[in-house]
């Protein structure tokens, strides 16, 4: 089986995922969709969460957001994983990287992590120049794209808004675009705005609450919790 949730943040919304590392068989897979802060701040209750998630049993995968210590995740070796390319952080845990199309339990799923944070971030030492997309991401990510003649299962990705429908192709805006316009999917998984929500048949935002996925099948909830 594989689940959803995202923006831990630490130890500051954890509940859902400890019930799930109680409770997670072998073979189930979470994947959270950024925003996990291993080795993000410089305080004692960082570094122990950072230390306990990375020791972890069960399968976990990465799709990275924005507040995230790339320079963390960066740090670990590259290698080949059901079709696409990771960081391999340890035997259970690892980090899908940009532009990618993975083939997991026979679905395809194009990861797209990363976002920019707010100026407040920068201001406090904890904004990282690769939390932005780079145009080598986004051209990666349409040429496996057109490899896959722009049919994927599922779209993965961090944030989920279109603000600008004329957005530079090579824009995160205007990659989202061209994702919701052009390719064939069946359903859009994000995370980013603390919140769980249904929004149409085709986008669900994910937050604190563990979200299956089965086939065609998506949890329909609207488990609103704090803005961003």
């Amino acid at each position: 089986m594989i689940y959803f949730i995202s923006d831990l943040h630490g130890d500051r919304n954890i509940d859902a995922f400890n019930d799930y590392v109680k409770n997670a068989k072998e073979d189930d897979l979470l994947i959270i969709l950024g925003d996990i802060e291993l080795h993000f701040r410089d305080t004692d209750e960082n570094r122990e969460f950072s230390k306990y998630f990375e020791e972890l049993p069960c399968k976990i995968a990465l799709v990275d957001g924005n507040h995230e210590n790339f320079d963390y995740l960066y740090s670990f070796p590259e290698e080949e994983w059901c079709g696409g390319r990771i960081h391999r952080i340890s035997e259970k845990f690892i980090h899908l990287m940009r532009g990618y199309i993975f083939e997991i339990e026979g679905y395809t799923f194009l990861t797209m992590g990363g976002c920019k944070s707010s100026q407040k971030w920068f201001d406090w030492g904890l904004r990282w120049e690769q939390e932005e997309l780079t145009e080598d991401e986004i051209i990666r990510a349409y040429r496996n794209l057109k490899e896959h003649e722009n049919k994927v299962d599922y779209v993965l990705t961090h944030k989920y808004r279109i603000e600008d429908p004329k957005a530079n192709p090579l824009s995160q805006n205007g990659f989202m675009n061209f994702v919701d316009n052009c390719v064939e999917y069946k359903h859009w998984y994000s995370g980013h705005w603390h919140k769980t929500k249904y929004l149409d048949d085709k986008h669900t935002v994910v937050y604190r609450t563990l979200t299956p996925l089965a086939g065609d099948v998506v949890l329909r909830t609207n488990d609103v919790a704090c803005g961003k």
